[in-house]
């Protein structure tokens, strides 16, 4: 919903925007759908991509471009992390954890 209502904000204030990146998947496809129903085509118009990789990703109209987070790995480390501070009273960690850019339908090249 958030996004779905933000687009018109973006748009208004950006009128030449040609490309939005949406922090999670579900926010680009309210993006999508906002974009659609005023009238622009996603990606020939505006292109977006999202950011989480969820299956839903893979079948949505377009198909979302996505940045693809490895969950198992987020997870495992956080919570061993966390402990690590807790009860060893380690330092921060600031890791990358690898991911992935997953083309999708929703982008287009610009010329």
């Amino acid at each position: 919903d958030s996004a779905y209502r933000g687009i018109g904000r973006l748009i208004e204030k950006y009128p030449d925007l040609t490309a939005v990146f949406a922090m999670s998947d579900v926010m680009a496809i309210g993006a999508i759908r906002a974009l659609r129903d005023k009238g622009y085509r996603v990606p020939e118009d505006i292109s977006v991509i999202g950011f989480d990789g969820t299956p839903l990703a893979e079948y949505y109209n377009p198909k979302l471009a996505t940045v693809k987070q490895q969950y198992q790995i987020l997870a495992t480390r956080s919570v061993e992390i966390l402990f690590g501070q807790i009860e060893l009273k380690k330092d921060v960690i600031h890791e990358i954890v690898p991911f992935e850019l997953v083309s999708g339908e929703s982008i287009r090249v610009m010329k």
